[in-house]
Order: C-alpha cells, then structure tokens, then sequence
C-alpha cells in the first residue's frame, strides 16, 4: 500500500487516511467543497450562513478548519483525538 500511495502522490495525487477509507483527489478538499457551497448560498440568496462540518478522520480536517462550528469523534484504533470548537 504505501509503494502504491507513494506512486500517486508522484503524480499530483493527495491522499489523505480517513476513517475506514483513504481519499484520493486532485486539487480538491472537503473544506475547499464547504467554503463554495458557503459562498454559493450566499450569492444566490443573498444571506450568509455559518457552515457545520462533523467528520471522524484525517480526509475530514480541512472542512472542520473552514467551519464556523464542528465537532469529531475519536477513534483510538485509527490514533485519533477529539475535535470540537
């Protein structure tokens, strides 16, 4: 697995461990989806709103980070922590 993780992160692939899978993606994030859905609503109904994010993994941190409020759950097995603001 990790010569395999190691050849596509060669070829401009992130990999990020999550909870029971690994995410492979191009320039994108979770947090890069959370904040245009963001600014999407608030051009086209002319409000903001303060976005949510949960998640239970390492492919889930850059949504928690752009997040007005978040919370996490711990998973010891995978060498988590809780996360909450």
């Amino acid at each position: 697995k990790e010569r395999f993780v190691e050849f596509l992160r060669g070829r401009g692939v992130d990999v990020v461990e999550g909870g029971k899978f690994t995410t492979l993606t191009g320039s994108g994030t979770k947090g890069k989806a959370l904040e245009w859905l963001t600014n999407l609503y608030a051009k086209e109904f002319d409000r903001t709103i303060q976005p949510v994010a949960l998640g239970d993994g390492g492919n889930d941190l850059p949504a928690l980070q752009s997040a007005q409020a978040l919370g996490g759950t711990a998973r010891p097995e995978a060498g988590q922590t809780r996360w909450g603001r």
